[in-house]
């Protein structure tokens, strides 16, 4: 089935040594490396003008010290955003980002208050604010009407409960439990271009991180309705985030019983339920994020003549 939209996917590759922050073409043509090194979850501002990640700065022996960063889509004008310091008795941990659909301000994870919290900055003037109190809030996804940010919640002293969606305003009041605490664990998040549905990860077990069967699913806001895509048996499955303004997601998977499974990137049409294989390296790709060409006045892509694209059915 032919695509009609050119856009870009933003991804990482792993472990480290072999990291990266990467661009590319829907069709998993014209790959460019941005980065040589260890980010974590990027994501593109609705504007297409930054691509914001979190990356570890710490210089202190068995401690963590992620803060937010920016940088331009060409893979230049890195900036970065926040200095929560890490210190020889804690790690400093702030990712999960997310844009207010204006563009104007980040909404991301911190533990700079002691727990995970929902904490939003100012891209102009850098001012930074607390937004929730709600304790163990990570991995976040802003509305693109403005009205809500859908978070994991994980529940600090019940250990036999698994993280699950929340959401709450965007003020930071009335969280809500998109689905309940219960034995299964979700997510990763990520709002609809409508805002009227929510796509996360889920999975029945505690399984080893890299081995998860898991499901994608798409819940309508408001109700406990699911939609599961239909995907193969045997795949370990991971992130996932929309595409082509809501007809195609994006999603990672490993073939368990591939001699040397490593993950890729694939497309997942929701009307055909096609999927079409998008990276096929050595390396572990994870983590998209697509952004419409649509956006860009100019490419801001010098094109690169590498095609890592495949076609699966």
């Amino acid at each position: 089935m032919p695509y009609i939209t050119i856009a870009k996917i933003v991804f990482v590759t792993i472990p480290p040594g072999l990291s990266g922050l990467y661009v590319m073409e829907d069709d998993g043509s014209n790959v460019k490396k941005l980065l040589n090194e260890v980010v974590s979850r990027p994501t593109w501002s609705p504007d297409g003008r930054h691509i914001a990640f979190s990356r570890d700065v710490s210089n202190i022996p068995k401690r963590q010290q992620y803060n937010v960063f920016l940088i331009d889509p060409n893979g230049n004008n890195e900036q970065r955003l926040t200095f929560h310091a890490a210190d020889v008795d804690n790690s400093a941990l702030e990712g999960g980002c997310t844009w207010a659909s204006d563009s104007s301000r980040l909404a991301f994870h911190s533990n700079r208050s002691g727990t995970f919290e929902i904490h939003v900055i100012d891209i102009f003037t850098r001012e930074i604010r607390q937004l929730t109190r709600v304790g163990w809030a990570t991995d976040l996804s802003w509305s693109p009407d403005g009205r809500h940010i859908a978070y994991e919640h994980s529940p600090p002293f019940r250990r036999d409960l698994k993280r699950t969606i929340y959401v709450v305003n965007a003020d930071g009041k009335r969280p809500q439990a998109l689905m309940p605490h219960d034995d299964k664990s979700r997510y990763d998040p990520k709002w609809s271009p409508d805002s009227k549905s929510v796509l996360y990860n889920e999975y029945h077990q505690q399984e080893i991180p890299w081995n998860i069967i898991g499901e994608v699913v798409i819940q309508k806001y408001g109700t406990k309705n699911q939609q599961f895509l239909t995907l193969p048996q045997g795949w370990s499955i991971g992130s996932a985030c929309w595409m082509n303004h809501g007809r195609q997601v994006l999603f990672v998977a490993k073939v368990l019983d591939d001699p040397k499974p490593n993950f890729d990137i694939y497309r997942y049409d929701l009307a055909s339920e096609e999927i079409t294989k998008l990276t096929n390296s050595p390396l572990n790709e994870t983590r998209p994020h697509w952004i419409s060409d649509d956006v860009f006045s100019v490419n801001p892509i010098e094109k690169v003549t590498t095609l890592w694209g495949a076609t699966k059915k």
